[in-house]
Formats: C-alpha cells, structure tokens, sequence
C-alpha cells in the first residue's frame, strides 16, 4: 500500500513555460506528498515535457525490493512511428536531482502489439509492486471488447506483461458498453463497465492477481439514469461506494441483501485510492 501520494500540476506560469508552449510543449510537475505529517518534498524532479503529439498517464508505487518509491511515465507518440516509452523517477534516488533522472526503461512494441492509452481521467494503479494500465491493443478507436488489455508494469523487475479482461466481457458487442475502467479495491485488481442499454453497473474481481481465468462478477444492479463508478468497499459491512458520474452523487450498494442507499450531496469524484498513514518523508 502507498504510504506517499504523487500531485501532478501542469504548471503554466514557471518562466519557460511561457516559452514551451509556443514549441507546443508542456511542462509537468511532480510533488511528493505525505498529509500524516503536513510535508511534501522539497528536492523536484525536473519538469517532464509532453510534446503535442503526445498523451500522458503515470503510476506511482513501492519497489519493496529497493525499499523506494517510483514514478513511471506511460508516454504515447502519436507520430508517424506510433509507440509508447515508460520512463521511471526514483524517489530519493539522485541528491541534487540531476536533470536526465527519468530513466528510459522500455518501449512498448509498435507491432504486433500497437497498444494505445485510453482517454480516462484514471492513471495507473498500483498493486503488489506492480502498475496497471488498462490499454486498447490495436492503433485508432476501440471497435470491439477484445481490444481492451491491461498492461501490469513490475516495478522491481522493471518489466511489464497483459493481463486479459473476463471471458464473458471480451465477447460482449462494444456497442453495448459504455464507460469501463480499472480499479484496486480491497488488496485487489477490479474491471467496471456499465451497459447502456440496460443501465446495468458490472463489477468484476480479480481474484488472484496475476490470473486470468481468477475474474468473478461481484456486482451487477441497474439503476435507471445513473452511470456509475466505483469509489470504495468496505468489509464490515459488506458494502460498495459508487459515484454516479451524470448527477455528481455517491450512492452505497450493498449486495448481500441487493439494497441502494443514496447520498444527494454533490460529489465531483471519479477515483479514489487507499492511504496508508506513515511518518516517511517525502525526500
């Protein structure tokens, strides 16, 4: 479990900035921060510059064979020669902080596995020492379920490899589906989707991490109107916080009596994580 958050700003108002933008470049920052003793870090790492051409998602986890934390870039080339290249920071790694302390580690293959990123506001989640990334497997829209991967990134090993979605949703028509994702729950890797048809919100499990044929279907309601994401689970009682996105309200399902209990109050919240209090400083 993380004991640090990652903050990400796109900071448009440090000097060259100003300048980046017109070579349609932007500047990324990162900040370590611990709110169990009010810190955040004070060495940065240098601004992480994303071309227009390019698209951006991170993952920030524990390598407990280091004993440090690690910030992957998942970076997508949009260009003639369609690629995306991880690139890793180690917290605590460089004093000073040297300006090519992101490491080029891999590049994902442009063929036969063309993976592209999605475009969700969720960036990789981190379980077991690994990030994990749900991906479309082929360049251009998602035409069908089977495109939809998801690469798991080792941050010990500093390697990835897929991981494929439940059987039964592979064979589902994508005109079927709408809004799906990844999330960890509970010490666990959770795969959502809902149906637009009949307004239905799935939740699958994991059930050994590393196992395809491990994924159970948990949760399955309809609710007319909503379209729904899960926020948090709760094991005494058995109970699942979701977020309808369309009203911007969170709702509590709990499935052993099939029961909906709704919370009007406005909730602008579509990803939420697990923190673990710790007195380690973010340096």
């Amino acid at each position: 479990m993380l004991l640090l958050r990652l903050l990400l700003t796109h900071d448009q108002n440090h000097g060259p900035c100003h300048r980046l933008q017109v070579e349609n470049v932007r500047e990324y920052h990162l900040l370590f921060w611990n709110p169990a003793i009010k810190s955040v870090s004070k060495t940065l790492p240098p601004p992480l510059p994303i071309h227009a051409d390019e698209f951006l998602k991170l993952g920030f986890g524990y390598d407990d064979s280091t004993h440090t934390y690690k910030v992957a870039a998942f970076i997508e080339h949009m260009g003639y020669e369609h690629r995306i290249t991880i690139k890793l920071y180690t917290l605590g790694d460089h004093d000073p902080v040297p300006e090519n302390c992101w490491r080029h580690i891999l590049t994902l293959p442009s063929s036969p596995d063309d993976f592209c990123l999605l475009n969700t506001p969720s960036d990789a989640k981190t379980l077991n020492g690994t990030l994990n990334l749900l991906v479309s497997y082929k360049f251009g829209p998602v035409w069908s379920t089977d495109q939809l991967v998801i690469v798991s990134f080792d941050l010990r090993t500093e390697t990835y490899r897929k991981l494929s979605l439940p059987r039964e949703f592979v064979r589902m028509p994508i005109e079927q589906i709408e809004i799906w994702g990844i999330t960890v729950l509970r010490g666990s890797l959770w795969f959502f989707h809902n149906f637009i048809e009949t307004e239905e919100f799935v939740l699958w499990q994991m059930n050994e991490f590393g196992v395809e044929k491990s994924w159970i279907q948990l949760v399955r309601i309809r609710i007319d109107g909503a379209s729904l994401l899960p926020l948090f689970t709760f094991e005494n009682p058995d109970v699942v916080m979701l977020s309808n996105k369309l009203e911007d309200e969170a709702l509590l399902y709990y499935p052993r009596d099939n029961t909906i209990e709704w919370h009007a109050q406005t909730l602008r919240c579509v990803d939420a994580m697990d923190y673990v209090q710790s007195l380690v400083l973010p340096y």
